[in-house]
């Protein structure tokens, strides 16, 4: 028999993997980690070789308020560097 569980019934303790948190997530893979590098979204925990999980009571801090959200020790969030582009042709670059 398969159990069915809601988020609100897992423990702050339990750990997600993204696989799990997709389905409840409104931001994709790659959006959460560049969230990650600013500081803007939990970083994962290292569960193995290969695979990393959430803890649940840091999700739900961050979903309960994603834009105010900060890690530990953030207090400046540093707007996103854009990528450089190769200079058109006939642009002089130095």
């Amino acid at each position: 028999m398969d159990e069915t569980y809601t988020f609100d019934d897992l423990s702050d303790d339990d750990l997600l993997r993204w696989a799990d948190w997709a389905r409840r997530s409104p931001i994709s893979r790659s959006e959460a980690h560049a969230r990650i590098q600013e500081g803007r979204f939990p970083a994962p925990i290292k569960i193995g070789n290969r695979a990393s999980a959430w803890r649940v009571g840091d999700l739900r801090a961050w979903r309960a308020d994603p834009a105010g959200w900060r890690a530990p020790g953030v207090t400046e969030i540093k707007p996103r560097s854009r990528r450089q582009s190769w200079p058109r042709k006939g642009e002089v670059t130095r």
